[in-house]
C-alpha cells in the first residue's frame, strides 16, 4: 500500500505472472484525501470487523475504507466510508493500537 502527492492511496497485489516485468500490479485506488497522503495503516480483519485501511496527510483528515480481502476488490468502494476530522494540521503518522479502529494514534 502506498500514498502519494496526488492524494491517492494505492493497494498493490503481487503479480503471479513470471513473464511480466512488474513484480506488483495496482489492484485498487482509494480516494478521499484532498492533499498529499503522508501516512497509511492497515487494521487486519477480525471476527467482528472487516479489514480497514486508514490514510491521512496534509489535509489533516483521517480517511477510513473497508477492505474485505475475501471478496472481489472491485466490490469495495474506492471512496472513504468515514472521515475523521479531529486535527487542525497535517497528520504525519497513523498507528493502530490494540488491533481495532477504536484506538488509533495520529501524530
Amino acid at each position: 500500500m502506498t500514498g502519494g502527492e496526488d492524494g491517492l492511496v494505492k493497494l498493490w497485489s503481487p503479480n503471479n505472472n513470471p513473464e511480466e516485468a512488474k513484480a506488483y500490479s495496482n489492484a485498487r485506488i482509494l480516494r478521499g484525501a484532498t492533499g498529499p497522503v503522508y501516512c497509511t495503516a492497515i487494521i487486519p480483519k477480525s471476527q467482528t470487523m472487516d479489514q480497514l485501511v486508514l490514510a491521512s496527510g496534509r489535509d489533516a483528515v483521517v480517511n477510513v475504507w473497508h477492505v474485505d480481502s475475501d471478496h472481489d476488490p472491485s466490490a469495495t468502494s474506492e471512496f472513504a466510508f468515514h472521515q475523521i476530522r479531529a486535527h487542525s494540521d497535517a497528520v504525519w503518522d497513523i498507528v493502530p493500537r490494540g488491533g481495532t479502529a477504536h484506538q488509533v494514534l495520529c501524530v
